[in-house]
């Protein structure tokens, strides 16, 4: 498989859409991405370099004339969580709901954790668990399958998980719009919780992490889909970063540190939005 090439380092502040949406119209398969506070623009073929540098120098010359993006489909730059709503207010149910896991330090449970688990928490509750589960969801608590995802038990857990929702959420609220971002959010939120739930001896678990890593799977197959899509490209050694701390975690070594990590609910998280990337079609939001 032949390595990209990089055709041009810019300022991250130099608005290159209408040169990207020249190339794909000249079908010269490309990918921009920030890395060190600088834009980059690589191309799939190494021939296509050379023609890319051309035709940038040209249009800042003034000697090619590109018509500009239009707003509503030019990808930002700024990406204040204002202009994402959506991303927003699931971020500030998470950060409210964030008191709940403190009565754990006391060795209690206060009065909302148990409303926010997979299954409720009562002592000597008998049953297996399809019953208990079954139980919940028939008696009308069916915000139970997406609600362990507002569970934090730490700040820093709370904090990482944020960062990592903003940083592919953002994305795809930018290109899908809200409605879709949170339709991603809660179908992955279900999954990854029933999943762990199966697998697991606690119904203690809980964080954004499950859904973080469908989002980043569902950006890293739109990336393939839509490569002319600057909002779906990530930094290679980024992804690696990712992948690589998941392989990490799940084996086991956070166990030393009497760290329990929902290794289910990362991986089925990820498995789930990988299939959701693929089974979206091109509709791009405006």
């Amino acid at each position: 498989m032949r390595a990209s090439v990089r055709a041009l380092t810019l300022s991250v502040d130099e608005d290159i859409a209408a040169l990207s949406a020249y190339l794909w119209q000249r079908r010269i398969a490309h990918r921009i991405f920030e890395e060190r506070g600088q834009q980059i623009l690589e191309v799939k073929r190494a021939e296509h370099a050379t023609a890319v540098r051309e035709l940038y120098r040209a249009w800042r010359a003034g000697e090619l004339v590109l018509t500009a993006v239009p707003r509503a489909t030019q990808p930002s730059r700024r990406w204040a969580l204002l202009e994402y709503p959506a991303l927003l207010a699931l971020l500030a149910v998470a950060l409210l709901c964030f008191p709940a896991t403190w009565p754990l330090d006391r060795g209690e449970l206060g009065w909302l954790l148990p409303l926010l688990t997979v299954v409720p928490v009562l002592p000597g509750s008998s049953g297996t668990k399809y019953e208990v589960l079954m139980h919940a969801l028939l008696a009308g608590e069916l915000w139970r399958l997406f609600t362990p995802i507002l569970l934090h038990f730490s700040f820093a857990h709370l904090a990482f998980n944020a960062a990592l929702f903003v940083e592919f959420g953002r994305r795809i609220e930018h290109i899908r719009g809200p409605t879709a971002l949170i339709t991603i959010v809660l179908t992955v939120a279900a999954v990854s919780n029933l999943c762990q739930y199966a697998l697991s001896d606690s119904v203690l678990f809980g964080g954004l992490s499950g859904v973080v890593y469908g989002l980043f799977g569902f950006v890293l197959v739109r990336a393939r889909i839509e490569p002319e899509q600057i909002a779906w490209q990530l930094n290679a050694a980024f992804v690696l970063a990712v992948v690589g701390f998941l392989v990490l975690m799940s084996t086991g070594i956070t166990e030393a540190f009497g760290l329990n990590i929902a290794n289910t609910a990362h991986w089925s998280g990820l498995l789930c939005g990988l299939g959701l990337g693929f089974m979206v079609g091109r509709r791009t939001h405006e």
